[in-house]
């Protein structure tokens, strides 16, 4: 809507507004056609509300030239108001001819008394029961007419059925009723029930004398309805027709266990179960689920005529009343096919039978659902939520056409369980083959061995398919493969097992097959691995030979053993090393029947090597080895090696220390090449060092580098004790020299500001090869070192105090470096601080709260802070008032900005008190945290605001002063004016006469708080304005009135004489209103008599006096008066008030007659009033006599009544003869003055109601 044009947004105003317009019209149609006034009132409430709600709409869009003020749109809804009540008036004034009581234009709209109905008549209004009285509706009565369930409905009974089975009864006619009926029992015994008195059902509708009557029933049989009175005792036509009542039909599963309803099968096995029915002859359903898991379905069962077994009554006890030919046991009177019937509802007990095969593993729950007989009717059984949540005896039953429903939750659900087993399965948990181990040769057979030296093969066999324990399975042994092939076993064994997976002992080499398998429940199968194989094996051998390995200058320097073994690979080979006496075990995996291992140790002397044990894959613990040993002695080769290899760093000027490991026959002499871009430098050290075990570890330093770049080390040589010299092939070491040590210094090119409590962070720059070690102090405590570790480059330190920080030492991960002596300074950010300046308060009070000087109610004012910290500001501050005794009332919290050093903060002026200012907090740019910037001390400044005078007229808004020619100055010309404030007031006033110039009047030096104003002499008659203008009081506060302010201004009449004039006609009557036109200056005071008796005077403004007419007698105006008692007596200004004529019909009864057709009636009508008279009466047929709503009923009335008009009747009486049936009522009455009913005036508008007292 922002985005259109003023054009655009009119015309959608203007739209709104007509289709307003179109619904209130229509509205108005559908009242005017409706005709009822109750609505007029809802009418008027709903649409001021919508226009209100449309203009205050408007004033929200700000519609150009449509947006107005709050006083134009009250304007505006006032004026809505007064349109819709206008309208209202009007419909009502329209409809009054038809909404009054016997109106002669539609006068079939309303009942003759409102304490009587005549069938539906209702309307909205009373007839007035002085004038029209009482009624006569002749009736012809109809035959009584009955017929037993009228809609054929069919009905079973339930054994455990608490709310009572009821056969409706549909009787035409006048109740009460009493009737007649039989019942023919399922045994063929009837029972009759004579003069049973029906009741109809309490919200049961009654629709020309048709209603349904319940019969209460307790037993199944065949009802007969067979007699009928009504009322008067005279007998009714009976509709021969005969109702069924059935047992309900019943099943239950048939267990031949009923304390064990779980059946185990095995899958695709058949289950066979039964269901016993008891059940009315004929096709018979049964509905049972069928669930596993979350997944259920409904199966249906049905039965057939060959499954009947016998008949059974209302109790279950098995009765024989005949059988389908001629054959009748019962009572011989039960007529033929109410045999049939009684045949037809014997219950039989049947018995259905089906099958499940379970397809897969699973438990399967069976539960009826319901049961469906012959005759449609329904047995729902219990589920578990109904048995669990309903007490016995809970069934319910409701019977149609189409059958009966029955709940049963007076017992459990009946429920059976089938658990379908999988078969399971047999398998060994491998393929590959088993060995048997023969005896290891010299070990005892009756010592113990562990379970790998044992003659017996573990064959794990695995049970599957979620079986249940126990299994039982057979295993079978062969020779060989084609023996099992062949089926030409050795062997065979039966073996059961608890759990899943058995260990089967084979002892005997050959072929073991897997045969059968069975568990708790099923067979089952065999599945592949289902055969194995057994080998028999045994210990492994070995065979060792040996020769010495020679070099030149040093001799035997190891020995090279060869192996040739028997078994089953891998192998491992046992000995003990002896050197210098120590015995060593150690082993030696072989993976290949031949093979060679070498000794080649590294320190010189004798060795001793004893071979202990051999063992293969099978033997795993291994097999002794007798008496095979090999004696070496070992002259080593010396060599040379860095013990850590690794990459270094170095800063130019630093040397490098290499740790070196020696072996051999010390001591050595050692060569070595430091290489470095093109130039080699060979060194050559004596390693004089204590060799322990010819092993000797020495440090070579290299000299200082004093060049950067990439250096290597090199061992060349080393020459032993014995002058025996190798060349040496090693790894080098790699030494990186750096051309720069490392080094850092603070960066730091201003002072770092930081919040007090805070911290700060100092830059930082390093240079070298990261993490680095640096230590810096302040140099405001330079007793205290601060050490921060493995930092990186382009980090920062943090600080948490202020001062001058220095780096004093550095080093990186290589070298030591130089620290340079850059200064960093940090400083701290002082706090914001709030002041008020000395010009804005006058003082303090004894709280040391600032005090402010007082200002008048209204006056705007603010007070100036003064804060320092880095803008912009913003302040918190609390509002309190203060009451006569210092107590605070909180007011509220607010928080103003400042964007500079200097702001202003809004004081409360609106009401008179004394407000107490509480500064808590402030913020600037650095400080915007509140735990940050409480103030310490809180600052307070209170000021008091004065309240403005105020003036108002005590003698209300109107005086009126003395007739013409009167003194002015006596006590009734005096206006009072209450003043509110401190006394002495100063008060300027306005007099203006309706046809004179304004005149000022100013009061000064007022002491009194109620001032007796006394206006200048008044020199004419007519009205004066006394207008406020402005008053002031002892503390300085003024207040000016406002000209639009009814209250601030009082209006005062000068009157002359009263007079008064009748324009009443020659004839009035009761309901009427007289009126009187009055002369002179308002307001009126007018004296009046009613039948001899001085009423109440009556004080009016408007020059228009009425009096309303509510009974009869005679009215006499004496005396009218203006406020200043100035009077005049009227002469001969009489009226005469009629009363209304009555018509009283059959002495003020509605009466109610019944009369056969052909039948005469006499409707007698008595008058009350002066003779002639006149009457229009209406015959209303009965047909017609309902409805609902006035447009209704009149649209009913046009077609089904007929009026008569009787004129010139000179007696009190007069009689009507009628044959016709309808309802008679008098609709309209006349006598000599008056008429009845008549447009009746409303009595709000009067000033006055005239009744006697």
């Amino acid at each position: 809507m922002q985005q259109l044009d003023g054009v655009a947004k009119r015309q959608i105003v203007a739209g709104v507004a007509l289709c307003m317009l179109a619904v209130q019209m229509q509205q108005v149609s559908s009242l005017y056609n409706g005709g009822d006034p109750s609505a007029m009132t809802t009418f008027v409430l709903v649409w001021t509300a919508i226009d209100a709600g449309f203009l205050v709409a408007l004033k929200a869009a700000r519609v150009p030239r449509l947006c107005f003020s709050w006083v134009a749109t009250a304007g505006l809804a006032l004026l809505a108001l007064l349109i819709n009540v206008s309208i209202a008036a009007a419909v009502n004034v329209w409809l009054l001819p038809s909404q009054l009581p016997f109106s002669v234009s539609d006068s079939l709209s309303y009942p003759l008394n409102p304490s009587r109905k005549h069938g539906d008549v209702t309307a909205d209004t009373q007839f007035d029961s002085t004038h029209i009285q009482g009624s006569h509706m002749v009736k012809v009565v109809p035959p009584t007419i009955a017929k037993m369930n009228p809609s054929a409905s069919t009905f079973c009974l339930q054994s455990s059925l608490t709310a009572p089975l009821t056969i409706p009864v549909q009787i035409k006619g006048t109740p009460p009723y009493t009737i007649d009926y039989s019942l023919v029992m399922l045994d063929g015994a009837v029972k009759t029930f004579s003069n049973v008195s029906v009741t109809a059902l309490p919200n049961a509708a009654e629709k020309r004398g048709l209603a349904v009557y319940p019969i209460i029933i307790k037993s199944p049989g065949v009802y007969k309805l067979t007699g009928l009175r009504d009322s008067t005792g005279m007998q009714g036509k009976v509709i021969e027709t005969i109702t069924e009542v059935s047992l309900c039909p019943d099943a239950h599963w048939a267990i031949s266990n009923p304390a064990k309803r779980t059946i185990d099968r095995c899958v695709d096995d058949s289950v066979d179960f039964r269901v016993t029915v008891k059940a009315s002859a004929g096709p018979i359903q049964v509905f049972y689920s069928r669930k596993v898991g979350s997944e259920e379905v409904v199966v249906r069962l049905e039965s057939d005529e060959t499954s009947t077994v016998s008949s059974v009554d209302s109790q279950g006890v098995e009765v024989d009343i005949g059988n389908e030919d001629d054959t009748w046991f019962g009572d011989s009177n039960v007529e033929p096919r109410i045999r049939e019937r009684i045949r037809a509802i014997q219950p039989r007990t049947v018995t259905l039978q089906s099958t499940f095969k379970p397809e897969t593993p699973g438990v399967f729950f069976f539960r009826l659902l319901h049961l469906v007989d012959s005759r449609n009717n329904t047995v729902i059984f219990p589920s578990a939520d109904t048995a669990s949540s309903s007490s016995p005896g809970n069934a319910a039953a409701s019977g149609s056409h189409l059958g009966n429903v029955v709940r049963i939750s007076d017992r459990n659900p009946d429920v059976f369980v089938v658990d379908s087993h999988p078969h399971p399965t047999i398998r060994f948990a491998n393929s590959e083959a088993a060995k048997i181990r023969s005896p290891i040769p010299g070990s005892s057979a009756s010592s113990e061995v562990s379970p790998n030296s044992a003659s017996v093969a573990q064959l794990t066999v695995l049970f599957e398919g979620d079986g249940t324990a126990p299994w039982n399975f057979n295993v079978a042994h062969a020779a060989s493969i084609h023996d099992a092939e062949e089926g030409r076993f050795t062997r065979e064994w039966k073996y059961t097992s608890d759990a899943s997976k058995f260990n089967l002992q084979a002892s005997l080499p050959g072929v073991y097959l897997l045969q059968s398998v069975s568990d708790l429940y099923c067979g089952g199968g065999v599945v592949s691995p289902y055969q194995t194989v057994v080998h028999q094996t045994f210990p492994p051998t070995i065979s060792i030979s040996a020769e010495s390995i020679e070099q030149s200058c040093v001799g035997t320097i190891g020995a090279l053993v060869n192996v040739s073994l028997t078994g089953d690979a891998p192998f491992w080979i046992g000995y003990d090393e002896v050197y210098r006496g120590v015995r060593t075990g150690k082993t030696a995996v072989i993976n290949k029947l031949r093979d060679t291992l070498q000794f080649k140790p590294s320190l010189p002397g004798t060795y001793l090597y004893e071979f202990q044990s051999v063992g293969d894959a099978t033997y795993t613990e291994g097999v002794p080895i007798e008496n095979v040993s090999i004696t070496q002695i070992i002259h080593p080769q010396s060599e040379a090696r860095f013990t850590n290899p690794q990459k270094l760093t170095r800063c130019i000027g630093d040397s490098a220390t290499l740790p070196v490991t020696l072996n051999g026959s010390g001591p050595w002499l050692l060569t070595y090449e430091i290489i470095f871009e093109n130039k080699k430098e060979r060194i050559s050290v004596d390693a004089k060092v204590n060799a322990d075990g010819g092993v000797g570890k020495i440090d070579l330093v290299t000299p200082k580098f004093e060049s950067a770049g990439s250096y290597v080390v090199d061992l060349i040589e080393i020459t032993d004790a014995n002058g025996c010299s190798w060349l040496l092939e090693t790894p080098d070491v790699s030494i990186e020299v750096l051309a720069q040590r490392p080094s850092a210094s603070f960066n730091c090119p201003r002072v770092i500001s930081m919040l007090d409590g805070d911290s700060a962070l100092l830059p930082v720059s390093l240079s070298g090869r990261q993490p680095f070690n640096i230590k810096y102090i302040n140099k405001e405590v330079p007793s205290i070192v601060h050490e921060l570790k493995n930092i990186h480059d382009r980090e920062t330190i943090r600080v948490r105090s202020p001062g001058v920080f220095e780096i004093i030492e550095i080093s990186d991960s290589v070298c030591a470096g130089v620290a340079k002596p850059i200064d960093c300074t940090v400083k701290t950010i002082p706090k914001p601080k709030l002041e008020i300046p000395a010009k804005e308060y006058t003082g303090t009070d004894t709280n040391n709260v600032l005090v402010r000087e007082s200002v008048c109610q209204g006056v705007e004012d603010s007070l100036e802070i003064n804060a320092s910290g880095k803008a912009p500001f913003t302040v918190k501050y609390a509002i309190d008032t203060l009451d006569a005794e210092g107590k605070k009332s909180h007011v509220s919290v607010k928080k103003e900005q400042a964007a500079g050093r200097v702001g202003r903060i809004p004081l409360m002026t609106a009401e008179p008190n004394t407000y107490l200012y509480t500064f808590t907090e402030i913020t600037d740019d650095n400080y915007r945290r509140p735990t940050d910037t409480q103030l310490k001390t809180l600052v307070a400044i209170q000021q008091t605001v004065l309240g403005r005078p105020n003036a108002a007229f005590v003698d209300g808004l109107e005086r009126v002063f003395q007739c013409l020619g009167d003194n002015p100055e006596d006590a009734n010309s005096a206006i009072s004016v209450r003043l509110d404030g401190t006394p002495p007031f100063d008060l300027t006033l306005e007099l203006k006469h309706e046809n004179h110039p304004r005149e000022v009047i100013r009061l000064t030096n007022i002491t009194e708080r109620i001032h007796r104003f006394r206006p200048p002499t008044l020199s004419a008659t007519g009205r004066y304005a006394i207008q406020l203008v402005s008053l002031r009081d002892a503390s300085g506060c003024d207040r000016v009135f406002e000209r639009e302010d009814e209250s601030s201004g009082i209006s005062v009449a000068v009157s002359d004489v009263a007079r008064i004039a009748s324009l009443n006609p020659e004839s009035i009557c009761v309901g009427d209103v007289l009126s009187y036109t009055l002369q002179g200056t308002p307001p009126f005071t007018i004296t009046y008599e009613f039948d001899g008796v001085q009423q109440e005077p009556v004080q009016i403004v408007d020059p228009l006096l009425t009096l309303y007419a509510a009974e009869p007698g005679t009215v006499s105006v004496t005396l009218v008066c203006n406020h200043m008692n100035c009077c005049t007596r009227p002469s001969n200004l009489v009226n005469v008030i009629h009363n209304l004529p009555s018509a009283i019909v059959d002495g003020g009864k509605d009466t109610e007659e019944d009369i056969r057709e052909g039948d005469e009636t006499v409707i007698g009508i008595d008058f009350l009033g002066e003779p002639p008279f006149s009457f229009t009466y209406a015959r209303r047929d009965l047909s017609a006599v309902s409805g609902s709503g006035a447009k209704k009923a009149r649209s009913a009335a046009a077609k089904a009544e007929e009026s008569f008009t009787i004129t010139n009747i000179e007696t009190h009486h007069y009689d009507i003869t009628t044959s016709q049936e309808g309802l008679f009522h008098v609709t309209a009455v006349y006598d000599k003055h008056c008429g009845f009913p008549r447009v009746l005036q409303a009595v709000g508008s009067s000033n006055a109601v005239l009744r006697k007292k």
